[in-house]
Order: structure tokens, then sequence, then C-alpha cells
């Protein structure tokens, strides 16, 4: 179990330090957009996408150290006030909540996914032109 702890300590220190960095990217990116548009009255298109994909990343490896420290969305002052059994099971039905919202959104999007490709009763069929070229439905 000690191994495991290592192994998510070791984690979340990459993902602070990644996150620490690409935060400080983002600042100076930023700075520069800033100063390039109202100063030098020439606004800098590459910063912009910089910008948006660095967010992104910020985003998903923040998100991802948020959950492994687990301080993600919850109520912190009615969770600090609870102890011994009430906060396990608080903790169970959180972990059941996540499970069951991350199990609908991939399950559902699968199914969907599986059944649009595989409907054959209401596709249609078209060249490499974007000719129709005749339709399976009944």
């Amino acid at each position: 179990m000690e191994a495991v702890k290592k192994i998510k300590n070791g984690m979340n220190a990459v993902l602070s330090f990644l996150c620490i960095i690409l935060f400080a990217f983002m600042v100076c990116v930023g700075t520069y957009q800033i100063v390039t548009r109202f100063v030098f009255n020439s606004p800098s298109t590459v910063s912009e996408e910089l910008l948006t994909y660095s967010f992104a990343w910020m985003a998903l490896l923040s998100s991802a150290l948020v959950f492994g420290k687990r301080d993600h969305m919850r109520m912190g002052f009615w969770a600090d006030k609870l102890t011994g059994t009430k906060k396990k099971v608080l903790e169970l039905v959180i972990e059941l909540i996540v499970l069951n919202f991350c199990s609908e959104r991939y399950g559902v999007r699968w199914f969907y996914h599986y059944e649009t490709y595989n409907d054959t009763e209401n596709s249609f069929s078209w060249n490499s032109n974007g000719n129709h070229l005749h339709s399976c439905s009944a």
C-alpha cells in the first residue's frame, strides 16, 4: 500500500509541477499578446492559439491533480465536520456518484455511436462526390 501512495504522490508532484509551468507560460504568453495588441497595435494570432491549447491542457491536468488530491467538487464545510463511519459513507457515496456519471457519460456515448454506426435501416449511401446513391430504408 505504501508503494501505491508513493506512486500517487509522485504523480501529484509531477502534475503540480506541470500545472505551475503551464500557468507561468500562459501568463507570459498572455502578457505578450496584450502588449502586441494594445501597445504595438499588431495582434499575434500565434499567441492566441497557444493560449487556447494551453488553457485546455491546464484544465485537463489541473482537474486530474485536484481529483487525485480528493479536493474535487465537494462541500468541504460539511464533509470536514464528519468523522468515522459517516465520513467513510460520504466518501463511498461520492465515489459511486462519480462512477455513475462516468459510466453513464461514456456508456451512453458508446451506445449511441454503436447504434448510429450500425443503423442500416435508416442510412444513406453516398459516393465520393457527395451524391446520393440509394436509401436503405423501406
